[in-house]
This record gives structure tokens, C-alpha cells and sequence, in this order.
């Protein structure tokens, strides 16, 4: 592949972007484990350490910790930790640097593929996504995933037979998603491409496509010899039938996917560029059989299928919403011929987009507030260590602040409470702690009980509050 050098000033610009996005993470890297990093990355991690660095399933290993995906993302993970330390810090810095690779990706893609000025749109784009600014420092496979898709599916862009080969199998073993991007390739390669024709001479030629999918069967048969399945069955949920069901699904996912965290802007833009295009060429035949954006579209529109039977959460949706970013830059570049007009709506919706983050920012995991809410949880989980000297003491509260309660090795505090959610026991005196991921599903429990409040931490839309039930 020929090295393409973007205009210095270009380089430059990008340079300082991708400084910037990387230093910006670095006061979110020591963040304790937090949720799904918490409650299963956290426990299969340990469990590698200890037993030893793999990717065979193993039945000793539960795989609803691992949530039946492969484990060569576990296995990155641990490589890092052994080398530098077992900390929040290096897990968090393995993800980073997947994440900056993702840019570093994208802008060389598409400065080859479009203009320098789009790539650095491109990668504009990609970093204002809160879902990818979130995920870029979380334990969780979707960056790793993300990057492999999009390398993929570029070299299956130029004909580069054996790289789509070794990028789509890595993919394989790190994402159970990874079925979507073998498809994608199979259906754009052999029926869009070329015409199907059941031959030894087009199989012969087409083998490499076929690699992939014997990764899956392999990794299916290993899943069934240690846990007595092929594939998790906690992941496909076959759809309901009846259409208002069917309905609110594909309305749920096509907002995750177009509309949230303001995308509904660049979508609009996309549909305005494609109505442009349309007008200009009087066909729409240029655009669709354009090998770019007929892949782009084809993997997205699987993906969202796929993500209907398995109802996915909005970070599994991260793939699809960077290449989407992609066709929205370029979008942009079509809609708007003004280069210096392009820049200034570019960092004026990145501003906007930002306030907006802020403003409706949550405990979610894909929410920026999920820091805050780290902050608040670990000060009010400090704050019982000093305050409640025998931590014997009964304490209810949510399951997540269960786990950061009993496990100080998630970091939230030094000596772990010993009765947590004793509800059986029903004690009389008793704590009870609310933090705002659980306040919701704790309300019940606090209308019913005579409760004196002892200190609450709030950092923006995060808050923890602490609560001594006293006797009736």
C-alpha cells in the first residue's frame, strides 16, 4: 500500500488533535473499575492473571463474566497488566492507545481515500461522539473491535485478500459481532463485486473469505467442549412477533444509531448531500455502486439488523456509528464547498455537542457524567470507611455499589464491609447508601424506612448519599 502524506499544515493540525484527545483521557485513567468493568471485566481479568493467559474457554472460567464473547481481548488486557502492573491505570492505558490507533486509522484512510481537510473532519467527528470518548478509556472490546472492522473492511476496500483474512479472523476472537463483518465481506465480495458462480475456480479464488468463518466454527467448537454450547445464549434473543414490539425495537436501535448524542444533524446531512448528488447527476447509480460507500452501507445496515435479534447496548453500537462518521464528513465536505466555513460549524457543533454531553450527562456507561459519578461513589464509599469503624456493620445498597463495597481491589476503598444487603437479616439499625445509577431502583426501600441522613457527595448530575435507618 502506497504511503500517502497529507499537506504538512494538515499533519500538523491532526498532531495536535490526536495530543489533545490523548491528554485530555489521561485524569480518567485512574478511575477505579466502574459497572460492566467492575462486575465482569474485572473478575475474568483476575482470573487470567492468576490461571495463566489463554484464549481457550475454560469451564473453570463463568462465562457470564466474559458474557460468551472470545477472549483474546481479555488476553491483551492481561498481557499489559503483567508487564506494567495489575492497575485500573494500565488497563485503562491499553484502551487508550486502541483508541488513538482508531484516529490515527481513520485520518490516514481518509486522506488517501477523499481530502487531508475531510480526514481531519473524519476524525473531528469521531472524537465529539461521546460513545467512543467514553469507551476510549473503559474496559471493554468494543474500541479493539472497532478498530479491527475498520481495517477490515479497508483492505477488503483495496483487494488486500490476505489482510481482510487476518484483521476479519482477529475479529472474530474479540467480538462475537464479528459474524456481521464476515458477512458484510462475503455478500460485497462474491454477489456485488463479481457474479456468484458455485465453482472450484471461484471458491479457489474466493478462499480467503472463507478463513474467517472457519476462526468461528473453531471458536464455536471450543465454546461447546467447555461450557456445552456453541454460541451464548445470552446473546441472541429471538425477536418478538407482534408488531408494536417490532416497531418500538427498530425505532429503539435507529435512534441509538442516527439520532443520539445530536447525530441527527450529520445524518441530515448526509441525506442532504445524497439529494444534491442526486440533482447534479440525475442517477442515483454513481453514489450506490461507489465500492466505498456500498460497503460502509452494507455493514451498517446488517449491523443493525443484528442488533434488533440481539437488542444491543448503545457502546456495542460503536462500529457502525464510526463509519458513520465517515460518510457524514464527507458529507459535510460535499454539502459545504467553504473549507474555512467547514472548520468553523465543525468546532462550533463540537462545542455545542459538548454542552449538550454535559447537560444530560448520566451514570450510564456511555455518558461523560460516569466519571462524576466514580468521583461521588468513591468519596461517600471513603467516607463510611473513616466514619463506620466496624465494618461489620449492616449496609444496604444497590449491587453495584455491592461490588465497590466488598472488593477493594476495584478501588474504592482500603478494607472491605462484610454485611452488605443483609436482607434477611433485617436488622434494626442498619445504613443504607444511594448512589444515582441505583437511586431509582432503591426508592421503595427508602419510603419505608425512618432514615437520618449522615453525608451526600453530588459532583454535576452525580450523587451519593449515605443514610443511617433509624429505630421505628
Amino acid at each position: 500500500m502506497a504511503m500517502y502524506r497529507p499537506r504538512p499544515i494538515i499533519n500538523l493540525f491532526f498532531s495536535m488533535l490526536l495530543v489533545f484527545f490523548v491528554v485530555s483521557k489521561f485524569p480518567y485513567l485512574e478511575l477505579p473499575y466502574y459497572w460492566n468493568e467492575a462486575m465482569n471485566y474485572f473478575p475474568a481479568l483476575q482470573y487470567m492473571l492468576q490461571n495463566g493467559l489463554t484464549l481457550i474457554p475454560s469451564a473453570s472460567l463463568n462465562p457470564e463474566l466474559t458474557q460468551g464473547q472470545p477472549l483474546l481481548y481479555y488476553f491483551t488486557i492481561c498481557f499489559g497488566l503483567n508487564i506494567f502492573g495489575n492497575s485500573a491505570l494500565t488497563a485503562h492505558a491499553i484502551n487508550l492507545l486502541l483508541a488513538a490507533l482508531i484516529l490515527y486509522s481513520i485520518f490516514y484512510i481518509m486522506a488517501r481515500e477523499f481530502k487531508p481537510h475531510v480526514a481531519l473532519l473524519a476524525v473531528l467527528l469521531i472524537i465529539i461522539q461521546e460513545v467512543f470518548w467514553v469507551q476510549s478509556v473503559i474496559v471493554n472490546p468494543e474500541i479493539m473491535f472497532s478498530l479491527l472492522v475498520i481495517l477490515a473492511l479497508y483492505n477488503l476496500l483495496l483487494n488486500n485478500k490476505i489482510y481482510y483474512a487476518v484483521y476479519a479472523s482477529i475479529s472474530v476472537l474479540v467480538h462475537e459481532s464479528a459474524l456481521v463483518l464476515i458477512v458484510s465481506g462475503f455478500i460485497y465480495y462474491c454477489f456485488l463485486l463479481q457474479k456468484f458462480k458455485f465453482s472450484k475456480e471461484f471458491i479457489k479464488y474466493n478462499s480467503f473469505l472463507l478463513i474467517p468463518f472457519l476462526i468461528l466454527a473453531l471458536q464455536a467448537l471450543l465454546n461447546y467442549q467447555a461450557y456445552g454450547w456453541f454460541f451464548y445464549s445470552g446473546l441472541m434473543e429471538m425477536p418478538k412477533t407482534d408488531l408494536n414490539t417490532i416497531l418500538t425495537q427498530i425505532e429503539r436501535q435507529w435512534f441509538l444509531l442516527s439520532s443520539s448524542e445530536n447525530r441527527i444533524v450529520l445524518s441530515l446531512f448526509i441525506l442532504i448531500a445524497f439529494a444534491l448528488w442526486f440533482s447534479r447527476n440525475k442517477s442515483v447509480k454513481r453514489i450506490i455502486y461507489d465500492k466505498r460507500f456500498l460497503l460502509v452501507f452494507i455493514y451498517t445496515f446488517l449491523f443493525f439488523l443484528y442488533s434488533l435479534v440481539n437488542t444491543l447496548s448503545p457502546e456495542c453500537l460503536l462500529s457502525p456509528v464510526l463509519l458513520l462518521m465517515l460518510v457524514a464528513a464527507v458529507a459535510v465536505n460535499y454539502v459545504i464547498r467553504i473549507k474555512l466555513l467547514i472548520v468553523v460549524l465543525a468546532f462550533g457543533f463540537s462545542f455545542t455537542n459538548y454542552l449538550a454531553a454535559l447537560q444530560a450527562s448520566s451514570a450510564a456507561q456511555t455518558s461523560i457524567g460516569y466519571a462524576d459519578e466514580i468521583v461521588v461513589t468513591k468519596k461517600i464509599a471513603r467516607f463510611m470507611q473513616d466514619s463506620i469503624p466496624d465494618k461489620n456493620d449492616p449496609v444496604l445498597c444497590g449491587i453495584l455499589m455491592s461490588n465497590y463495597l466488598t472488593n477493594p481491589a476495584l478501588g474504592y476503598l482500603r478494607k472491605p464491609f462484610t454485611r452488605v444487603n443483609p436482607v434477611s437479616e433485617n436488622p434494626e439499625k442498619h445504613y443504607i447508601v444511594v448512589n444515582t445509577a441505583e437511586a431509582e431502583s432503591l426508592k421503595p426501600v427508602l419510603a419505608k424506612k425512618k432514615l437520618l441522613e449522615l453525608k451526600s457527595f453530588t459532583k454535576n448530575n452525580a450523587q451519593s448519599t449515605l443514610y443511617l435507618v433509624q429505630p421505628e
